[in-house]
């Protein structure tokens, strides 16, 4: 198994560079980077509670490093199992400087997010799994660049942020979550319909940028509750309910 790195790439990482067991892919190897990966604790932070995330609820992910010398940054991260599946959903909060790619299972550096002197950092959003998918790791793999434009002379780091789920906080959050409901998925038309559960709720649409683009109120003692999206461009989003007794994610 090789030793888990980024790519300098200025446009963003090639997929499954994270370093993770499943990916088992690094760019420190032939035709790509020389040299080997050197872990380093402590790249990625979050602000999730010491008990653990909540399923549904959105926390915010950093990456971040320091290397004399280097102005020239990338990086690329990913939270997985240890079969490679995704847990949870990314967002990114921050176009000019990151991306989504893999259809959402990683994100990386955009152009806009390769210069640092000594240092970079890149932040985005995660919503956490449904309740039950346990333990969390966020992989990550930095390549400190020295910007030669040759595959020699960088630097490779990595990091694993491990997340234990909040069993405290999950098992009273989703008790009525099999109650609500949105149709139809996909989307038609210009409305989007809710189906509710038993109390006052409000509700937030996101983009995959995690910009929220409709947010509201509605009864969840309504059979059902319509959503004006006929304003909404064509595409992927995030719809995140809450009432006093549940949360509920769909894509």
């Amino acid at each position: 198994m090789q030793a888990p790195s980024a790519h300098s790439s200025t446009g963003g990482a090639p997929n499954s560079a994270t370093g993770s067991p499943a990916d088992n892919r690094t760019c420190a190897s032939s035709g790509c980077h020389s040299g080997s990966a050197s872990p380093r604790a402590g790249m990625i932070t979050a602000n999730i509670p010491v008990l653990g995330y909540i399923p549904g609820e959105t926390y915010t992910i950093t990456v971040s490093a320091t290397q004399a010398g280097i102005n020239k940054w990338g990086f690329q991260a990913s939270p997985q199992n240890a079969a490679g599946t995704l847990l949870g959903t990314l967002v990114n909060t921050d176009n000019a400087r990151t991306q989504l790619t893999g259809s959402g299972k990683y994100i990386t550096h955009r152009t806009g997010g390769n210069a640092g002197s000594g240092s970079n950092s890149w932040s985005f959003d995660w919503i956490a799994p449904s309740a039950g998918t346990g333990e969390v790791t966020f992989y990550t793999a930095v390549n400190a660049s020295n910007g030669n434009g040759a595959t020699s002379g960088d630097i490779i780091l990595t990091d694993v942020l491990t997340i234990q789920e909040d069993a405290t906080a999950s098992s009273g959050s989703f008790t009525a979550s099999q109650n609500f409901g949105v149709y139809p998925n996909p989307a038609e038309g210009s409305n989007l319909y809710l189906k509710g559960a038993n109390s006052m709720g409000t509700y937030q649409i996101r983009d995959l940028r995690g910009q929220v683009v409709l947010s509201g109120q509605f009864e969840t003692a309504e059979a059902s509750n319509s959503i004006d999206i006929s304003k909404l461009e064509k595409g992927i989003y995030l719809i995140q309910t809450k009432d006093g007794l549940a949360r509920f994610l769909r894509k």
